[in-house]
């Protein structure tokens, strides 16, 4: 198993307090250590040109200016240090979720030779064409299919198993029929960001909201029916996952109805079960007592660890 990661990640700050915090991703990383059979990789830097293949070219440079100021943001309206905002610049803000977008990048161009992870923040799903929002600035997801495709890899499956939904990756794919977006979350009414309604889906774009205090058994049920639907319709030549952790039951600011953190296991071993390429990215995440658990749970679902 393959493992993108870099401690520049770990720069990236939300501000005191915030729980998309780099603490994420040192106990998941702390985890998988105590396998010696995992290879942890360091991305390789990226050009500006090359984030043109998922978001506007103003986009990109609005990031950068952004960056360059140091201000915190939510929706894009100034607000103060210490009241959480969705998104926080720093200097080195751009730099970092370039990065991170690299490191998608290069999991999803292994996977076809060897199981890959790419071990991020910030996260990316709600980061559409033209836009930032919910933590993420560059849309790594979108980023990785982009470039397995520009391999001439055939059609992707997007597989989004955050508590929220990922509008982001919807936005980027949702006249692009050579992707197939699945996402499986919180009911939009209730949750966060309002977006992901049945009523959106097309051929190619699968939405599943699901009541918050659903139970593990439910859960499965209907993931397992959904997705199966899904890719019997589409028949994608590999999958990239959107891996968010936040719908165990404990997590802070989420927290769907999932109790038993084996059930993470299940659904890693039906995404495998159709025995295609397969990529994983970080998304979201943050009971860190139970996180780096539920990475490694989920993943032994594949048989890799």
């Amino acid at each position: 198993m393959l493992v993108y990661y870099s401690d520049y990640f770990l720069k990236h700050s939300m501000g005191h307090g915030h729980p998309e915090c780099p603490e994420r991703l040192e106990v998941i990383k702390k985890e998988l250590e105590k396998n010696k059979e995992i290879k942890f990789l360091e991305p390789k830097p990226i050009t500006d040109e090359d984030l043109y293949l998922v978001h506007e070219k103003r986009y990109i440079a609005k990031l950068k200016q952004l960056s360059e100021k140091g201000a915190s943001y939510s929706d894009d309206s100034v607000v103060s240090e210490d009241s959480h905002p969705d998104n926080v610049f720093s200097k080195e803000t751009f730099a970092i979720a370039s990065l991170a977008a690299s490191a998608a990048k290069e999991a999803a161009l292994s996977c076809d030779k060897e199981f890959s992870f790419a071990l991020v923040r910030p996260p990316g799903h709600h980061a559409g064409k033209s836009s930032f929002a919910g933590f993420c600035y560059i849309n790594n997801i979108a980023f990785a299919v982009r470039s397995l495709q520009a391999k001439n890899k055939g059609k992707g499956m997007i597989i989004d198993i955050d508590y929220h939904h990922g509008n982001g990756t919807q936005d980027i794919f949702y006249n692009d029929e050579s992707v197939f977006y699945f996402s499986l979350h919180s009911d939009p009414r209730t949750a966060y960001p309002g977006t992901g309604f049945k009523s959106e889906n097309n051929k190619h774009v699968r939405n599943v909201p699901l009541p918050k205090n659903i139970s593990d058994e439910e859960y499965l049920k209907e993931f397992e029916k959904e997705l199966d639907d899904s890719f019997k319709s589409f028949e994608p030549d590999f999958i990239g996952v959107s891996a968010g952790f936040d719908t165990y039951n404990a997590d802070p600011i989420a927290g769907l109805g999932i109790q038993n953190i084996n059930t993470y296991k299940l659904i890693g071993e039906k995404i495998s079960s159709f025995k295609l390429p397969t990529f994983i990215i970080l998304e979201g995440g943050y009971y860190l007592p139970k996180l780096g658990e539920m990475v490694k749970t989920f993943f032994s679902g594949f048989q890799k660890i």
